[in-house]
């Protein structure tokens, strides 16, 4: 009856062991998925910036040229447009933009 006491009272220590194993592993994997989701959260947010910073960039970049186009325009200064066009012309080169309306 002791032996079988004593087997009995190993198993239950064995299997407490082994609950609080898993309990631990439990835990642990939760944690790293916490983790893993705000890693994830944090370069979505970065990624929304730089996607944000770089559409401004490249207006930046295409007002830039197309002042530069109109600076080259107006340097050469032969043209000889009239009507709408002209118009359109004269207007970009004061306002510095194609885009300006009219």
């Amino acid at each position: 009856m002791a032996k079988a006491q004593a087997a009995a009272g190993a198993t239950k220590v064995e299997a407490d062991h082994e609950q609080e194993r898993a309990l631990i592993e439990g835990d642990y994997k939760q944690a790293e998925m916490e983790y893993e989701a705000g890693v994830l959260k944090a370069h979505a947010s970065y990624e929304k910036d730089a996607y944000r910073l770089l559409v401004r960039k490249r207006r930046h970049e295409y007002e830039l040229k197309e002042k530069k186009i109109l600076a080259e325009l107006a340097e050469a200064g032969k043209f000889n447009l009239i009507g709408t066009s002209g118009d359109k012309m004269v207007q970009a080169m004061m306002s510095g933009t194609f885009s300006a309306k009219l």
